[in-house]
């Protein structure tokens, strides 16, 4: 019973990990998705932001003269951009960490199933062991059953024959 119970959660538990490294893997597949298209949408308003800033200078250089109103309205697409941007870093930057911790748990639950794989050999080694000890000790008393059954044999004298 204790074989099968330690058989049992030994495997309950190889079965848990599996299911955390998996659960794992799909997290770490959702965030490295969401990195890749919080990349696009940084690329295209990047694109978008430099096809604005070009547009600016043709007509600043086309007029030559801006007013007030058209100096304001450029520094507030600057700080737009750099607002975009700056936010956009710092969401690149999140979903990298969150990448970074996931292969770092990633790679604690690898090493807590090896060391539970190493367990689980050992355990089997011992429960090979303790066959290969039942088995001894059941040709031993196999031997010396035969043995009791021959000497009770062999030593029943004439006199326990008549008793009997």
């Amino acid at each position: 019973n204790e074989v099968e119970l330690l058989r049992n959660s030994s495997a309950k538990t190889e079965n848990i990990l599996k299911g955390q490294i998996s659960e794992l893997n799909q997290k770490a597949a959702l965030l490295q998705q969401e990195y890749t298209e919080s990349q696009e949408k940084s690329n295209r308003a990047q694109k978008t932001l430099i096809e604005k800033n070009v547009n600016i200078l043709e007509e600043f250089e086309s007029f030559k003269v801006k007013s007030e109103m058209n100096e304001k309205n450029l520094e507030s697409l600057l700080s737009q951009k750099n607002n975009v941007i700056s936010e956009l870093l710092d969401k690149n930057t999140k979903l990298h960490n969150g990448i970074k911790e996931v292969s770092v748990e990633k790679e604690s639950l690898k090493s807590q199933n090896a060391a539970l794989e190493k367990d689980q050999a050992k355990k089997e080694k011992q429960i090979k062991s303790l066959c290969s000890e039942i088995e001894l000790r059941e040709k031993k008393i196999i031997v010396l059953q035969d043995r009791l059954r021959y000497f009770e044999q062999n030593s029943s004298s004439p006199k326990r024959k008549k008793i009997h």
